[in-house]
């Protein structure tokens, strides 16, 4: 069964603070799985003006963009979208950032993934894909 985390994010520097501890124990929990992490975004092509992608960093969020994966502390991670994420292939952790309702259920069709984190600035966003889950927004 996969695991499902939801996390609360505010646009301010303590949401800035949140998602790169999210982003940590996505690296860790990949890590201790001997998985990838795979950042499920809306539109790739916008994802350096995001706020995570100011997080984690320019040269990260570049290589994202520009080779489609980089590596940290031996975990290789990759960008997808609902157009390019591949639901079956899917195996290790994905990382859902303001994930609409489709792209929630795209993560719902990802039965084989180790574990699914999802951030929010709109908890109203999530409410029933939390609610059909159980889980409690963190």
């Amino acid at each position: 069964m996969t695991e499902r985390y939801l996390f609360g994010v505010n646009l301010d520097e303590e949401g800035n603070a949140k998602m790169l501890q999210i982003f940590s124990s996505c690296i860790i929990m990949a890590k201790e799985s001997g998985s990838s992490l795979t950042i499920f975004t809306p539109i790739i092509k916008d994802f350096r003006s995001t706020f995570f992608a100011r997080a984690i960093g320019d040269n990260m969020a570049r290589n994202l963009v520009n080779k489609k994966s980089t590596e940290v502390l031996g975990v290789t991670i990759k960008l997808a979208s609902a157009t390019t994420i591949r639901t079956n292939m899917e195996k290790g952790i994905i990382l859902g950032l303001w994930c609409s309702q489709d792209m929630l259920d795209t993560l719902d069709h990802c039965t084989y993934a180790k574990g699914i984190f999802v951030a929010s600035y709109n908890p109203a966003e999530v409410s029933a894909w939390a609610g059909k889950h159980g889980i409690v927004m963190q």
